[in-house]
């Protein structure tokens, strides 16, 4: 496998991924695409600067190690989109990857909330 993986969920239903990486390593990447000095500055510029106001999270669990997942929830209704997850490989990334794959993602996440608001079975305007 080479190169950065977008994996879409379903609506609502994230997918579990395994990922090797160190943590430190994709928390420091964070920082550098947004400029931030912590994750939780990068976290509220990710909310401010898109229209939607995307959330991001890094989790680290036992089984997959770091996972990074971005999403967002589509005010006015009860649908969200789906989870977009990052599949890192140490051994085979840069961060220009990673880079790419976050521009991709957020426009992705805000191509897929203008989706949700142009459905009137998810969305409704009243």
């Amino acid at each position: 496998m080479s190169g950065a993986m977008l994996i879409f969920s379903e609506r609502n239903k994230p997918m579990d991924i395994e990922i090797s990486m160190d943590s430190d390593e994709l928390h420091e990447w964070v920082l550098k695409f947004f400029q931030a000095e912590s994750f939780e500055e990068a976290e509220s510029r990710l909310y401010k600067d898109t229209e939607c106001g995307a959330w991001m999270k890094l989790l680290h669990t036992v089984d997959a190690g770091p996972v990074l997942s971005l999403g967002s929830i589509v005010e006015g209704c009860e649908a969200t989109t789906g989870t977009h997850t990052y599949e890192y490989l140490a051994e085979e990334h840069e961060y220009e990857q990673f880079e790419e794959w976050m521009k991709n993602t957020i426009q992705a996440i805000e191509d897929e909330v203008d989706e949700i608001r142009n459905d009137p079975d998810l969305y409704d305007w009243n």
